[in-house]
């Protein structure tokens, strides 16, 4: 959607990384990754479970760990993820990235720049 705000996002794992672009998202409690997207770090799905989108559809998800998620000046180590497919969440981009990330840095939305500007 024109009005979602769009971050890159870079993801590491066992010395291999990758950099996406999430949708901000302050109803999310987990950061949501298309597993496409992911592929290349080989993650390491640890439970299967059911989550829910803000419309209110079931989907299923793996969670998994991520070595490090990095994004404006954040650096979090061990993040726990979702795993989404795709067709599940096409509107995603690469993914949600959730509270469990934007919990650890003071920030604020530039809505009229659409921006994340970080305090």
């Amino acid at each position: 959607r024109s009005s979602d705000l769009v971050v890159p996002v870079r993801l590491e794992h066992r010395n291999k990384d990758v950099v996406v672009n999430l949708v901000l998202d302050t109803g999310s409690t987990i950061t949501l990754l298309d597993r496409d997207a992911v592929d290349k770090l080989r993650l390491k799905k640890w439970r299967s479970s059911t989550g829910h989108l803000a419309n209110g559809t079931k989907v299923e998800i793996e969670l998994a760990s991520l070595d490090q998620l990095t994004v404006g000046p954040l650096q979090i180590e061990k993040l726990k993820v979702a795993l989404i497919d795709r067709e599940n969440g096409r509107h995603l981009a690469d993914g949600l990235l959730g509270m469990d990330v934007l919990k650890h840095h003071p920030y604020h939305i530039d809505y009229h720049n659409k921006c994340l500007v970080w305090q």
